[in-house]
């Protein structure tokens, strides 16, 4: 790619860690989240960090209509540097996150007993991104070998530099800024770290400090079961940053790696969902999981990542999720019933599948049908 003057709209950075850019008229995407000096930019639907390259930016235009123009040196890309949407994710793993909508439906029961069944014959990774309240561990306990911190940096500003010109309050998109007569301010409660603030500065008087939001442990179940989880401070109101850190450890000698996600379908969980090559969604049948359900599946759809439902607690009585597993065409690729013995075994932390010889059998069924409908 020849060198190019690159115009990045920061206003788009926040949204999904992802920026448009034209270069030489060859539309492209930044890499987002851009924190200190690490800005990226690629051509073809790759990203890539320029830091990691070896190339630097030659010139920091002026900031105007939240629009930063780049001066970039010719650069070979390098595809094995390269990651779509900031995710870092090998060509050979497979990745299914499951997700559900509402909360309490069994993501956690399906994650970690496919998990252990799938372990008996492949290397299986396991990363807990319901952040706020992870519990995977509790029923495929691990041998934690490492911890790091998760830090979000916040902007501060020298009032006594400050022309409260507001370019740094037009370019947030969360509020998190804003410019009085008596000076500036900063509620890091809304801030989301991305750096536009301090980019669009044209007097640099904002500068950076980092404040940690929470940390990555990862370690071992077994041989054959790699798992990390992140954890969010408690106060903190995005784990965003937590499940970006928590997703650098996908390990690309690993066979399959499930992400167990957070309820809901918001920020955290399109994060967890990024890159996946399936969405497993979790529901009961109940007119409170239909409608969850529903919107899992649309944010499935939109983010282009094929997906199946599995029904836990399954019994008669209500047929909505089988209508609309028809009229939507999202197979139901397994049922668990609602049986008092695997909710006694759940309530002992102890896996079903591990008792049940029938589910070991079950759980197979379940990832040939993933992998038929990944691998067609």
């Amino acid at each position: 790619m020849d060198g190019a003057a690159i115009l990045w709209d920061m206003a788009l950075t926040p949204l999904l860690g992802t920026a448009e850019c034209s270069a030489s008229g060859l539309a492209g995407v930044a890499a987002g989240a851009v924190v200190g000096a690490v800005v990226g930019v690629a051509a073809g639907g790759l990203a890539c960090n320029l830091e990691e390259v070896g190339a630097g930016v030659e010139a920091l235009g002026q900031v105007g209509g939240g629009k930063v123009q780049l001066t970039l040196p010719a650069v070979p890309l390098k595809r094995d540097r390269c990651f779509l949407f900031g995710d870092i994710k090998e060509a050979d793993e497979m990745m299914i996150t499951i997700l559900s909508g509402k909360g309490g439906t069994g993501k956690t029961t399906v994650a970690t007993n496919l998990a252990w069944v799938l372990s008996l014959n492949w290397k299986v990774q396991l990363l807990d991104a319901d952040v706020e309240e992870p519990d995977d561990h509790l029923f495929l306990p691990p041998q934690i070998e490492e911890t790091d911190s998760v830090e979000i940096l916040l902007p501060r500003v020298d009032q006594k530099a400050c022309t409260k010109c507001g370019e740094c309050a037009k370019v947030c998109q969360f509020g998190a800024i804003s410019v009085f007569k008596t000076g500036v301010m900063v509620f890091d409660s809304l801030c989301h770290g991305c750096g536009a603030c301090t980019l669009a500065c044209p007097e640099e008087a904002i500068t950076e400090v980092p404040k940690v939001i929470g940390e990555v442990k990862s370690g071992k179940v077994c041989k054959r079961i790699d798992f990390s989880m992140g954890i969010l401070n408690v106060g903190e109101p995005s784990g965003v940053r937590v499940i970006r850190k928590l997703k650098e450890k996908i390990d690309p000698s690993a066979d399959v790696v499930i992400v167990d996600a957070s309820p809901g379908t918001s920020c955290p969980v399109v994060e967890a969902l990024r890159n996946a090559d399936f969405a497993l969604l979790v529901t009961e049948p109940t007119p409170f999981g239909l409608h969850d359900l529903q919107m899992a599946v649309g944010l499935a759809s939109e983010m282009g990542v094929k997906a199946g439902i599995v029904v836990n607690r399954d019994s008669e009585g209500f047929e909505g999720v089988d209508r609309f597993s028809k009229e939507s065409g999202v197979p139901i690729l397994m049922r668990i019933p609602y049986d008092p013995q695997i909710a006694e075994l759940y309530s002992k932390g102890i896996l079903f599948s591990s008792r049940f010889p029938q589910w070991k059998v079950e759980f197979d069924r379940l990832f040939e049908k993933i992998r038929e409908m990944v691998e067609p």
